[in-house]
């Protein structure tokens, strides 16, 4: 592979060990937008199905995605610096930036919450912090990071743990580490073909340096 000098990562499920907060909201948001009682197991559906099709599954109304997005946001913020990062991923970005590597978050989380966890956890290794305030169309934001950053699209490689940011990556032409420690599965990850596909956080090291 060409070796990238920007590496721009996912948060949520990626860098913070978010999940467990996530499957609780996911919980409350469910009673409040009427689809819990769809299936009890919404949060694992959305694991093993992928966004799209997990919507679908859930019946929820494509109109309600904005208000639960924001809503789901809003919660966030006030668990954001209580999260804990990845194991192991600290150390995957220490040495990423010893090796001169420009690092950035591109998410669909809020840059008040990102930012906040950061602090909490004394992980100053981001240049720039980028949020897409909907669950879908994470290229469209990848395309003004390109543009704002002035980055090439080869120079940069895209490291997620959903289907929606490997399909967002390729839409720009920028590769994508799927990590399988993250919101989907790998089998769900395998589907979607992303350039690399890792199981521990050292893998990511492994591969690009």
């Amino acid at each position: 592979m060409k070796k990238p000098n920007v590496i721009v990562f996912d948060f949520d499920g990626t860098i913070a060990d978010s999940q467990r907060a996530t499957e609780k909201l996911f919980k409350l948001l469910s009673k409040e937008f009427g689809f819990e009682q769809t299936n009890s197991n919404g949060f694992d559906i959305y694991k093993e199905k992928g966004a799209q099709e997990a919507i679908q599954l859930l019946g929820i109304p494509k109109k309600k995605l904005p208000a639960i997005i924001e809503k789901y946001r809003t919660n966030m913020s006030k668990l954001s610096n209580t999260l804990k990062p990845i194991k192991g991923i600290k150390n995957v970005l220490t040495e990423l930036e010893k090796n001169g590597f420009t690092l950035g978050i591109l998410t669909s989380n809020s840059e008040e919450n990102v930012n906040r966890f950061l602090k909490a956890n004394k992980m100053d290794f981001f240049e720039f912090v980028y949020s897409q305030g909907e669950l879908f169309g994470k290229d469209t934001i990848m395309k003004q990071m390109l543009a704002d950053q002035n980055l090439v699209a080869e120079n940069v490689i895209y490291v997620g743990d959903e289907s929606r940011d490997i399909e967002s990556a390729k839409k720009v032409n920028i590769e994508v580490i799927a990590v399988t420690w993250g919101y989907n599965s790998s089998e769900v990850l395998k589907k979607y073909k992303p350039n690399h596909l890792v199981n521990q956080p050292r893998e990511i090291t492994e591969l690009l340096i």
